[in-house]
This record gives C-alpha cells, structure tokens and sequence, in this order.
C-alpha cells in the first residue's frame, strides 16, 4: 500500500491503473485480516463472547472488503470511479453494523456490568453518548448546509442510504468508546494494545466516512487519495487488534 500510494502522490496520478490497482489491495487488506480473524475466533471458541467478538469484527472486515471488490469491479470493468449509492452498499452497511456488534460482544467478554458502575463511570457513560452526538450533529449540520445531505431533491435511495450510514456511525462511535473505555483494565497488558489498536481504528473509520462523503458530494473523490491513507490506517489498526 505504501509502495502504491508514494507512485500516486509522486507523480500525482488521480486517473491511472495504479489508482485502481491501490483500490484492489485496499480491498484484500481487511478481507484477508478478517479471514485470519476467523481461524482466531476459532481457537477461542465461537461459544465464549470474545470468539463471537472476534467472529464478528472478522466479518465486518470480510464484508468492507467485498463491498470495496465490488467498487474494484466498477473500476477495472465498468470504468466507473466509485457510484454513490451502489451495490458496494449491500456490503459496506452491513460491515459497519458487524463491527458494532462485535463491539458490544467485547463488553460482554470483559464482564462490563453497567448497571454496577460507580458515580464515575455512570456519569461517563451518560457524557459520551451526548459528546458524540453533538459532534455528529455538528458535522451533520455541515454536511446539510454546504452538501445537501438530507435534501429533499436527492434521489430517494441515496438519502435512505445518507440517514442508514448517520445512524450507524453514531452508534459506532458510542459503543467504541464506551467499552474500551471501560473495557481496558479487563483486557490487560499485551491485550490492551490491541484494544487501543481497535479504538484507533474505529475513530479513523468514523474520520474518513464523514471526509469521504464531502468527496463525493463535490466529485473530487479518486482511488488512491490522501483520505485513503486514513482507510488503510483503520483497517491496518482494526486486522492487527
């Protein structure tokens, strides 16, 4: 990927077979992490709740990365950059709302109990659901005003899939901080880079979706472009916790 991007950005290509030959290995990244992950879950036992944690985070990356092989369909074949909605979409969602499950498998695993936590933690656990949502309501204004997100005049599939994609990385990001947040001292020492390794990942992830959308909406999105150095980074992050 490295080796991919110093090509693009040297000789600045933004239409090229290497833009598109980048996409194809920005695919196969969290595809074969995700494979791996399977073969990891499997030696935990898909019956404890950190192998279905595991099983599901694999899956959303084995999904992402079909999604972005179907894009890859629409570039070499179709010579397409990369149509908004598409059929990518029947992956990319569901990826994300794996993730989100997987994530709350993790809590499970690490024996969160929110219902005995201390002032602390309760008063936490209220303040990150508010702090994220008024940062996506912050953004989302953005995205109204400057992009015609939620306009009435765009097609009816786009805006269900614009509201789908907003719900569901809010729900993401919830979920992320909260249960590493209190997931950390459970999943101690060589573990818990891993777990920074995921969170990181998944605030990378929420980053380049909300750049990538102003992308699309002004037609200046490309394979191989600085935003998907933050892709590769978050699913580089996400394989290797």
């Amino acid at each position: 990927l490295l080796l991919f991007l110093s090509i693009l950005f040297s000789n600045r290509l933004t239409t090229s077979v290497w833009n598109d030959t980048f996409n194809l290995t920005l695919a196969m990244l969290p595809f074969w992490g995700g494979v791996f992950g399977f073969s990891i879950a499997r030696s935990w036992g898909f019956k404890s709740y950190l192998g279905k944690a595991i099983t599901f985070l694999s899956g959303g990356l084995v999904l992402w990365g079909a999604g972005n092989f179907v894009v890859v369909y629409y570039n070499f074949v179709l010579h397409m950059r990369h149509p908004y909605p598409s059929f990518s979409e029947i992956f990319f969602i569901p990826s994300f709302i794996f993730f989100a499950i997987g994530i709350f498998l993790l809590s499970r695993a690490a024996g969160t109990k929110y219902t005995v936590l201390g002032k602390k933690g309760k008063a936490f656990l209220i303040l990150i659901p508010i702090l994220v949502s008024l940062l996506s309501l912050f953004i989302l204004n953005i995205f109204i005003k400057e992009y015609g997100f939620l306009d009435s005049s765009l097609h009816s599939l786009r805006l269900v899939v614009n509201i789908i994609y907003v719900f569901i990385f809010v729900i993401l990001l919830m979920l992320a901080l909260i249960t590493f947040s209190f997931s950390l001292s459970f999943f101690g020492g060589r573990y818990k880079m891993s777990m920074y390794s995921l969170l990181i990942g998944f605030i990378l992830i929420y980053i380049s979706v909300a750049f990538l959308y102003t992308q699309i909406a002004t037609n200046t999105n490309y394979n191989g472009n600085l935003l998907d150095i933050f892709y590769a980074g978050a699913f580089f992050l996400i394989t290797f916790g």
